[in-house]
This record gives structure tokens, sequence and C-alpha cells, in this order.
């Protein structure tokens, strides 16, 4: 058996059938503990008293701990060190380590959710829960009497508002408790007293910081303009959570839209067939278009309107109309229109059917706006001399994308120096160096 059948076994988790002079080889027990922590235990039983490899061992996967030597999980020094590796691990030290606030402490650095592991001695030290919920420890596994002590539940709220859901119920009435685990986590609203998911400025809060908190809200609070504009400038899907009436609200979508494009998605059906609506939409976010009605999709002359506002719009219009050249035109238009002021439209040309890849007038259109567009051009305009050149004024680098004719081409070559900047590297290189288009490289 060589390495690569036994690290097989090992991945089959078919411990039994590896030969034994494999456990002892520290390089394949580590490859095997990568794949498997349990692995360990079969390892050889000097290296379950190796310190060293331990340690090496459980920054791979601290599983390997409770497999070592008895002896390494009494030593103070070295179960210092490993557990500040995995917290984790002091599941398996020796019980009286376990009653080490400095080893606990450590454990709970590294993973906070290590202090369930520690003895209930520590777990009632409320000077040590008071420290440990300063550095994120979680008061799921602190003495329940804890649960009750304000002191000790705003620290925990305040370094993580989900620490609200183990907090006694008469604490989750405490209003400025409520208000610091908001703050920290918005969603910590869902575990909040009644009474404070009624509070609108507890509930402002929590929209601020998380945008979908606005799901636990009070149901009036849902028809409220202000909370629910607030939660969708924070994050647009928390508009799912707004009351049914502000959905069918005109004014109020149209602020919503404006704000960000996509909550249109959550927007009643009879808004996204409303062209004032889409048009807002699309214009602070072109990806809009997807979530509106079908019938617009359809609709020429919109989607016309709409390629005026937007690079993207277009990409969501029906299939027959991708293919339809004034759209096309008007989508790869000049970044500096008077009308849109849109930049970089010319890269749409990627997205555009193949048999547009080939009209010159929409290719001209897009290398205009933007040379890199010339990628994504159809061969046989790649070698056409005045696409390229108007490639390479927008853009030096186009050279890269043009024919390789082209690119040989001497003649060609000086115009281009002549005319705009060139990045000469994509040249051929029997030009780079001709004295002539040196020349004229160095004179423009």
């Amino acid at each position: 058996m060589n390495k690569k059948e036994a690290l097989i076994c090992i991945i089959r988790r078919d411990y039994e059938s590896v030969q034994k002079k494999f456990w002892k080889n520290k390089l394949f027990v580590l490859d095997s503990i990568k794949e498997w922590g349990e692995a360990f235990q079969h390892a050889d039983e000097s290296l379950k008293k190796d310190k060293d490899f331990i340690l090496e061992a459980i920054a791979y996967n601290s599983d390997v701990f409770q497999y070592a030597d008895e002896s390494l999980k009494k030593n103070w020094y070295f179960v210092q060190n490993a557990v500040r590796e995995d917290g984790a691990i002091l599941e398996y030290t020796n019980s009286t380590l376990k009653k080490d606030k400095l080893i606990v402490f450590q454990a709970i650095a590294s993973n906070p959710d290590a202090l369930e592991f520690a003895d209930n001695s520590i777990k009632k030290d409320k000077s040590f829960i008071l420290k440990a919920v300063k550095i994120d420890c979680s008061l799921k596994y602190a003495d329940k009497s804890f649960r009750k002590d304000k002191s000790i539940v705003l620290e925990a709220v305040k370094k993580r508002g989900s620490e609200l859901q183990f907090v006694d119920k008469s604490l989750k009435k405490d209003k400025s408790i409520v208000l610091k685990a908001v703050k920290q986590n918005g969603i910590a609203l869902e575990d909040a007293d009644k009474s404070l998911k009624k509070d609108k400025s507890i509930v402002l809060e929590a929209v601020k910081q998380n945008g979908n908190a606005l799901k636990y809200a009070y149901k009036s609070l849902k028809k409220d303009k202000s909370v629910v504009l607030e939660a969708i400038k924070q994050n647009v899907d928390a508009f799912e959570y707004a009351d049914k009436s502000l959905k069918k609200d005109k004014s109020f979508v149209l602020e919503a839209v404006k704000k960000e494009g996509y909550a249109l998605e959550y927007a009643d059906e009879s808004l996204k067939k409303d062209k004032s609506v889409v048009l807002e939409a699309v214009k602070q976010n072109g990806h809009a278009f997807k979530f509106a009605d079908e019938s617009l999709k359809k609709d020429k002359f919109f989607i016309l309107q709409l390629a005026k506002q937007n690079e993207y719009a277009h990409k969501y219009a029906n299939e027959s109309l991708k293919k339809d050249k004034s759209i096309v035109l008007e989508a790869v238009k000049y970044k500096n229109s008077p009308i849109n002021k849109v930049k970089n439209q010319g890269w749409n040309l990627q997205y555009l059917d193949e048999s547009l890849k080939k009209d010159k007038s929409i290719v001209l259109a897009a290398v205009c706006n933007d040379g890199y567009a010339l990628k994504f051009a159809h061969k046989s305009l790649r070698k056409d001399k005045s696409i390229v050149l108007a490639a390479l004024k927008q853009n030096p680098y186009a050279l890269k994308f043009a024919d390789k004719s082209l690119r040989k081409d001497k003649s060609f070559i000086l115009e281009a120096v002549k005319s705009s900047r060139v990045d000469l590297q994509y040249a051929d290189k029997s030009l780079r160096k001709d004295p002539d288009i040196i020349k004229a490289d160095y004179e423009k």
C-alpha cells in the first residue's frame, strides 16, 4: 500500500485498512486530519503525546484534541496554548482546568460559545460573566440568573444584539436594553416585547441597522411611510414586509423606486404596468426593468425611452426587441449624450445578438463610447480601419482587439499614431521599433 492508497482509505473512513507504518508518519497523519479529525484516534501513541505536533494538527482540525494523550489534557501550559487555537477544545480538557478562569477566558476569546464547557462555578461568577460578555460571549451558557441582571444584559446586547433572545421577559420590555440590541442587530427586534415592536423610535433604529427588521415591526408601523422608506434605504428587500396598502400607493412606490429601483419587485402588479413608475425605477437601476409587467417589455416605444435612461434596461425586453436596431443603437449610444449622460454604454455590445455585432453602424456607436467594445465586434469588423481607428480614439489599448492584419500594417499603425494615442505594445513586433512609427509617436 502506498500513501495515495492509504489516503483513499481515509477519505472512505476505512481506517482499519491503513497500514500501521502510516500512522507514525506525521505528514500522512496531518493529511488524514485535514479530511477527518477523528482519524487522529488511530495515530501512533507517540504522536498523541507530541505537543508540537498536536498544536499544529489543531490548526487544521480542533477535533483531534479529544484523542490526545490524557497527560496533555491536564497540562495547564499546553491547554492554554491549545484553547487559543479553538476554544471548543475546552470540552475535552481536564475538569480542573474547566474551573481555571484564565484558561476559560482564553477559550471564550477564541470561541465565544466555549463557555458551554466551563465549570458551573465559572458560569455563576458575575464578575467573570461580565468580562466574558464584553468579548462577545453568549449568555446562552451563563447561569440563568444573569438573564435578569440588567448590567450584564446591557453589555451582552451591546456586543451582540441577538443575545436579546436569551434575556428574561422582564428585560425584553426595557426600552434601553432593546434599543442597544437593535442598534447592534436590527433583527433583534424579533425578540423584543410586543409593546416595543409598536414603538416607532425602536423600530426606526432597527430598520436603519437592518431593513429586514421591518418583518417584526407591529402592523401599524408597516404602514408608516417614513419607517418603510428607511427600511428600503437600508435593504430594498424590506419592501416585501410593508403593508399591502403601501405597495398599491403610487406616490409612495414612486418615492421608493427613486431611492432603490429594485423596490419595483414588491410593488403591486398594477404599478408594474405603470410607465411612470417603471421609468423612475429604471432611472435608478436599469436592471429593475426585469420586474416590470410583460406588456411593457413588448412596448417598443417605451423601451426606446428606457434606453435613453439606462444602459441595461433593454436586456430585459422581449426577445423580439433585443435585436431591434433602433433600440440597440440607443443602448450603445455615446456616453455624453445630453439625454442620459450614462457612462460605458458601449460595453453593452457584448450582450447583443451575434447578427448585430456584424452591423457596422452599431459597432461604430459602441466603440465611440468605449474602445474596449471592439473586443465584442464580429471579426470582420476588427479588420475595418474606420472602426478600429474610432476605437483607438476612445481607448489607446483597443489595438489589442484589432485583427492581426491591421497590427502588422505599417501604414495603418502610422495613421493611428498620427491621429490618436496608441499603445504600441499591441502592434506587431516588427513595427514596435520602426523609426517612422517611433518618430510619429514621439511627435504626437
